[in-house]
């Protein structure tokens, strides 16, 4: 219900409006043990006009997410009317106001400021199992065919999505680590061929191989993609600036 503080296990959980729960709310409340989402919305004039659509969608997408993990998934029902008078009275019941002097000067004191520990993301940590038939909230994929080999994707990724790596063969690929993507979208941003897409619900993107090539202007190693070798056989800042058509005098 709207406005209410829903007690699971010890932990409060508030809500101000249950059309905002989001796959993450969703997440939080699974590790406490939620797999029934019992709603009553018949004292809210908003949720009287507009059906659950929002929330409905959401809680289909994380069934979708637990059903590619073999996991329990939540159900989503309607609250009755037995139901909502109870929560109502526990309402009214634990938000009694403490009139006391001691609680009007605690209110007045301000806290002493505390470096808080991060916040573990309970939707990464729920769903971090991978396989190539595991859905992801959020998952970056590359076009091997527009794809340069420029980095700025793996540079700019800030939770380490994209990487890298070295192969047995020795390969370099791309590859992504979906259960860290949040959906931030700087990656797609910051590609200039438009290679790159996150996808929502998906399975984690295909790795993408890398030649490695010299640059017959500067002399630089770089890599890019079987089918972006370029022709002329120039590094992208070569060919973009054309450095090398310049005449240089070095004077000792």
């Amino acid at each position: 219900m709207c406005r209410m503080h829903v007690m699971a296990q010890g932990s409060t959980f508030a809500l101000e409006c249950v059309q905002t729960i989001d796959l993450r709310d969703l997440a939080r409340l699974y590790e406490l043990g939620m797999r029934c989402l019992r709603v009553a919305t018949d004292t809210c004039e908003t949720c009287k006009i507009a059906p659950l659509s929002a929330l409905t969608e959401q809680v289909d997408d994380f069934n979708r997410l637990l059903q590619s993990r073999d996991m329990p998934e939540i159900r989503l029902s309607r609250a009755g009317k037995r139901a909502l008078d109870g929560w109502k009275k526990a309402e009214a019941e634990s938000f009694v106001p403490d009139a006391s002097k001691r609680a009007f000067f605690r209110a007045l004191v301000v806290p002493e400021e505390t470096e808080e520990p991060p916040k573990r993301d309970a939707l990464h940590a729920l769903f971090e199992k991978s396989g190539p038939t595991v859905l992801f909230p959020f998952a970056p994929h590359i076009d091997a065919e527009k794809c340069t080999g420029c980095d700025d994707c793996v540079n700019i990724c800030p939770h380490g999505a994209l990487i890298r790596i070295k192969v047995d063969n020795g390969r370099a690929v791309y590859t992504s680590a979906a259960n860290r993507c949040t959906g931030c979208n700087l990656c797609g941003d910051i590609c200039d061929s438009y290679a790159l897409e996150v996808q929502k619900m998906s399975c984690s993107g295909a790795d993408i191989p890398l030649v490695r090539y010299q640059c017959r202007a500067c002399g630089a190693t770089a890599h890019t993609t079987d089918a972006q070798i370029p022709a002329d056989g120039l590094c992208r800042v070569c060919h973009k600036t054309n450095h090398h058509k310049n005449l240089f005098v070095v004077l000792e």
